[in-house]
């Protein structure tokens, strides 16, 4: 692994542990999985070439599979975008998921999912 995608594993996992420690229910920590990082990367560089901007893919595309995106100006790092997802946690409040402000908290509350157990990120750069 590179010391990008391990800092972002461990930014995911820590807050894992700590949804552990408010909710009471076990989160285990993730494990970086390298095929889905692939198809992150893949879906990224599809979304690049076409020109399409932040656009999610359709559950049929990623059964069994979540989904965040993140964009950034140059020199953007899996951490960062880790760093920015997780930091929505101010932002989620045990509203059921959907309800309220989704779109100030879904990402963070995509990190901390109880039954997740692998993870992986892609990043791909475009003009």
């Amino acid at each position: 692994m590179s010391e990008d995608q391990k800092k972002a594993l461990e930014i995911h996992n820590q807050a894992r542990r700590d949804a552990s420690n408010s909710s009471g229910h076990g989160r285990p920590d993730l494990v970086w999985d390298d095929n889905l990082a692939a198809q992150a990367t893949a879906y990224a560089q599809r979304l690049v070439d076409q020109n399409q901007g932040l656009q999610h893919s359709s559950g049929d595309q990623r059964p069994d599979q979540g989904e965040n995106l993140y964009w950034s100006k140059p020199n953007g790092s899996l951490e960062n975008a880790s760093r920015g997802w997780v930091d929505e946690k101010g932002n989620y409040h045990g509203e059921k998921i959907g309800e309220g402000d989704f779109g100030s908290y879904g990402h963070y509350t995509q990190c901390i999912w109880p039954s997740t157990t692998n993870v992986g990120i892609g990043m791909v750069r475009g003009s």
